[in-house]
């Protein structure tokens, strides 16, 4: 995760989201890293599509999220065939790791 990086811009969490659904990234990857397990990629589409800045830390810790987990999928080099939920599943978890989920 580059520290250079504007966490705060609800556009780029948009761009992560349609690139990782491109790749496969579903609901329930993103209901494992978001603090707010009801969210859907619609409603968090949506959500940042209505905001010029996040303002709040929770909104940016999810677009970090977001981040590695695309990272972990390029890097890992991973096939056509692993663009499935469970390896989103996976890496959504090991993203909590890095960022910690505040509730």
């Amino acid at each position: 995760m580059s520290g250079s990086n504007d966490y705060t811009n609800p556009k780029r969490t948009i761009r992560l989201l349609d690139e990782l659904v491109r790749l496969g990234f579903n609901n329930e990857a993103l209901h494992k890293l978001h603090h707010d397990v009801t969210s859907t990629i619609e409603s968090n589409r949506d959500y940042c599509a209505k905001h010029e800045q996040f303002t709040s830390e929770t909104n940016s810790d999810v677009q970090k999220r977001l981040e590695i987990v695309l990272h972990a999928f390029w890097g890992g080099n991973f096939s056509y065939h692993a663009r499935t939920p469970k390896v989103f599943l996976a890496l959504a978890e090991a993203s909590i790791a890095e960022v910690p989920i505040k509730r």
